[in-house]
């Protein structure tokens, strides 16, 4: 800090001189009842530190008779509480003002008194009075790297963050808001930090959006390369049409970046056989983590959608045309949303339940598995965890992998490939399934227990209250 001049000796001063610094970055002196009782049975054990002059709103006015506080409000608010009408001070003189923010900062960051997100509004206060990350970390004495993380706080919405900082179920943590610094859209943050609710729910939600958003500019360099090579966009009432015919895919997932056309083809995305059935009739539709190309068929097979099959189960159905493949839409994103979340749970990604709770788990996915006399072999429950082998080699490799999961484990990828697959909510007519619906919902309540959730058309969806489902006599 600046060189400052100080008085010799403490001095006591009038309680009435003295004024709380408008910029103290403690906003909240906390319950004063204990401080103010000793101070009232032992006085004042260490001196206020003060600087001559005071603030009248955001200007500095000097006057030796005012002073302002920069270490003891607290302090100074009990000795007013225990009565007393002098309090003894340490005088500085000649402080910048960006050197009494420091001051207060670090007093308080040394006493753990700050909330994060005050911490945060002094480190971004002393930046836009001149200071840089350097000259911060050489006042106060924080490393760059915390610094620079509590900028990054700063520029959350204090609502946002104030109502999660006091949710006591929440409990939300510094690791929290440095994974909400992964998401580029500081819009997108505040929407996930409000919409979280916990920290495992909040970093799932971080950890699907920087892979959206990574998918976003992959899926953006494929569909250029495909426009190079003359391939148009489908029409989306065309995705499910029997028009067209699929002849290749890329997966996002797997694009290594900077790949990309090389004497007109896509390298290292399409096979040679796949690029050569390109024509001018060729479109290309995304979606799920992939970008799909189809050319159109030159005889157009339209398939039968009469309804031979009947049903006593069930009153409503999902609505014919756009609607079913709308369905089809919502219920494969969910799908993928929940494969993936099954994947960062055995990856690590996702933390563990705690162990208290894995007998439950286990029990409930077990009493699943009876009820619906599941018969899934290990190699599919593999297919499901992991991309198809190459060689039997690396399909050895994954087996052995799965063998090492705990059983509990092993449960949950069960769960997610029956969840996938084997609770599908619709029949082949195209009703609703009261009966799967309800074994679907209890699978979910599972996930829920390591942060997953549904999205609000998703839970309609589940729940067979979405527009799209008609009763019988529509």
């Amino acid at each position: 800090m600046s060189e400052v001049k100080r008085h010799r000796q403490p001095c006591n001063l009038s309680v009435r001189s003295l004024h709380p610094h408008p910029k103290n970055p403690r906003k909240d002196l906390g319950d004063l009842t204990e401080l103010t009782d000793s101070i009232k049975k032992n006085g004042i054990m260490q001196n206020l530190t003060v600087i001559p002059g005071y603030y009248d709103e955001d200007a500095f006015i000097n006057d030796e008779k005012e002073y302002t506080v920069i270490i003891g409000h607290r302090r100074l608010e009990a000795a007013k509480a225990a009565g007393l009408t002098e309090v003894p001070c340490r005088i500085y003189e000649n402080l910048p003002e960006n050197d009494q923010i420091a001051t207060m900062l670090e007093e308080n960051m040394q006493r753990n008194d700050l909330t994060v997100y005050e911490q945060a509004q002094s480190f971004q206060l002393m930046l836009d009075l001149g200071e840089t990350v350097d000259t911060l970390s050489e006042k106060t004495g924080f490393a760059k790297s915390t610094i620079y993380h509590r900028l990054n706080i700063a520029k959350l919405d204090p609502e946002k963050l104030k109502k999660k900082e006091d949710d006591e179920y929440f409990q939300i943590t510094i690791k929290d808001l440095i994974e909400l610094e992964k998401i580029e859209d500081i819009k997108l943050r505040n929407k996930i930090l409000d919409d979280a609710r916990d920290s495992r729910d909040l970093k799932w939600r971080v950890q699907s959006t920087v892979k959206a958003e990574q998918q976003k500019k992959k899926e953006k360099l494929v569909v250029d390369a495909l426009k190079e090579l003359g391939v148009k966009p489908g029409k989306d009432e065309d995705r499910w049409s029997y028009k067209y015919k699929h002849i290749g895919e890329v997966d996002l997932d797997e694009l290594k970046e900077g790949e990309g056309l090389d004497n007109g083809k896509l390298k290292g995305w399409l096979d040679d056989d796949t690029v050569q059935k390109i024509t001018d009739d060729t479109v290309y539709f995304t979606g799920y983590g992939r970008v799909y190309i189809k050319n159109l068929k030159e005889e157009v097979e339209i398939e039968d959608d009469d309804d031979d099959d009947e049903t006593d189960e069930e009153p409503f159905y999902v609505t014919r045309a756009n609607n079913s493949k709308r369905y089809s839409d919502i219920e494969s994103a969910m799908l993928t949303r929940l494969h993936e979340f099954v994947c960062s749970i055995i990856s690590g990604s996702i933390d563990e339940i705690d162990k208290k709770d894995i007998p439950d788990v286990i029990k409930d996915i077990a009493e699943l598995m009876i009820y619906t006399e599941a018969n899934i072999s290990g190699w599919e429950l593999i297919g499901y965890l992991y991309e198809d082998p190459e060689n039997q080699e690396e399909e050895d490799e994954q087996y052995e992998k799965f063998e090492k999961l705990p059983t509990h484990q092993k449960l949950l990828v069960w769960l997610g490939e029956e969840l996938g697959y084997g609770y599908r909510m619709i029949n082949y007519d195209n009703s609703y399934n009261t009966e799967k619906a309800r074994d679907f919902k209890k699978g979910l309540e599972i996930f829920e227990r390591y942060g997953w959730s549904l999205t609000d058309e998703e839970q309609e969806l589940v729940d067979g209250t979405h527009e799209l489902y008609k009763k019988e006599d529509e």
